[in-house]
């Protein structure tokens, strides 16, 4: 009985030490992170704010530090944040936003798939797939390699359609649907989450994926305390706490 108490009053004692320690090297005990609507990562519901909001949230309650999220049209999302009226994105990546500071350890991951209409003839094994295709894409994301390379500078046959909207994924359903784009590409779990929301919307057939992407929680250039939370965050995220909190948050929305 003595040995058990002993455990348990140790426990405590080390959870308290590192709780402290790592409230420490905080700069402030609130934080406000811009996203765009990505869900199941991030969503505009009140009771399933997606698993990413859901697991910084609940990590950095864990330290003391409250989190809020607010959810933008993504070219707004960055320029607000840029601008300093919001500490930071909540998951972003380096060609999204250079200027900002990121954590060395990354918030999750996320995987790019080409999607069309079925019975399109397509398989991506290198940009000449994209040739005499129209490929519709949401302004101002970060879609990874190749891709990124191939949206800044797209060659002759090679047609890429940028929107910006608040409802960008579904515009792109729709654009597809009507035949004015012939793919757009989006991440699995976000497109998956949709057509199990919106079943009418499930005539269309994933093609091609990348490999899993890591993205990031970035903290604005304006921020005076942005090493201080690079630091922390990178201490937090790295935590097996951490780890397991993001799998557990994830397995609610699959």
């Amino acid at each position: 009985m003595l040995n058990w108490l002993f455990v348990a009053l140790l426990t405590v004692s080390m959870h308290a030490y590192g709780h402290s320690a790592l409230s420490l090297n905080a700069p402030s005990d609130n934080l406000t992170l811009a996203a765009t609507e990505w869900c199941p990562y991030v969503c505009k519901n009140e009771q399933k704010k997606g698993f990413v909001s859901d697991y910084i949230t609940e990590l950095f309650r864990h330290y003391g530090i409250s989190v809020d999220v607010v959810v933008l049209p993504w070219s707004r999302a960055i320029f607000s944040a840029r601008q300093g009226k919001y500490d930071g994105l909540l998951t972003a990546v380096h060609s999204e936003a250079p200027e900002f500071i990121f954590s060395s350890v990354a918030t999750g991951s996320y995987q790019m798939c080409f999607f069309g209409k079925p019975g399109l003839e397509f398989n991506y094994n290198n940009r000449s797939a994209l040739q005499g295709k129209i490929l519709g894409v949401i302004h101002d994301y970060g879609y990874g390699a190749p891709i990124d390379s191939i949206l800044e500078a797209p060659l002759d046959g090679e047609t890429i359609y940028p929107i910006t909207s608040s409802d960008a994924l579904h515009q792109l359903i729709e654009m597809t649907k009507l035949g004015r784009i012939d793919l757009f590409i989006e991440d699995r779990m976000v497109v998956a989450s949709m057509l199990r929301e919106q079943p009418e919307k499930a005539q269309l057939t994933r093609y091609s994926c990348f490999k899993e992407i890591p993205f990031f929680t970035a903290i604005s250039p304006q921020n005076t305390s942005g090493k201080a939370w690079q630091e922390f965050l990178t201490q937090a995220l790295n935590s097996e706490f951490a780890k397991n909190l993001y799998h557990q948050a994830k397995s609610r929305y699959q």
